[in-house]
């Protein structure tokens, strides 16, 4: 499972710094392999009450969409692509140290 993760981390770190656009199909497609992924090795280490958990869980999640969509909103804003490549690099590269290490 965490080199599922790993490689998620990766392929969409890529695709954000090539600026690919794919299909709406395929983008739904990719990131529900990915959210099955990061889902299941969060469950699969759950412990004690599921409820709360799981709602910490979804907050959190929530929140870090939101970050992620106000992030890319401001860089197209201030007509930053670059910077969305850059990070798309950056992501990549961290789910490269993800996978060797």
């Amino acid at each position: 499972v965490e080199g599922g993760i790993a490689a998620s981390v990766v392929v969409l770190g890529l695709m954000l710094a090539v600026a690919t656009t794919p299909r709406l199909g395929w983008s739904c497609l990719i990131v529900a392999l990915c959210a099955l992924l990061h889902g299941y090795a969060h469950v699969s280490e759950a412990s004690g009450a599921m409820l709360p958990y799981a709602g910490g869980m979804l907050l959190t999640t929530a929140l870090l969409h939101a970050a992620g969509v106000a992030v890319a909103l401001g860089a197209v804003k201030l007509r930053a692509p670059q910077a969305l490549r850059l990070a798309g690099a950056g992501i990549a590269c961290a789910g490269v140290v993800l996978l060797v290490v």
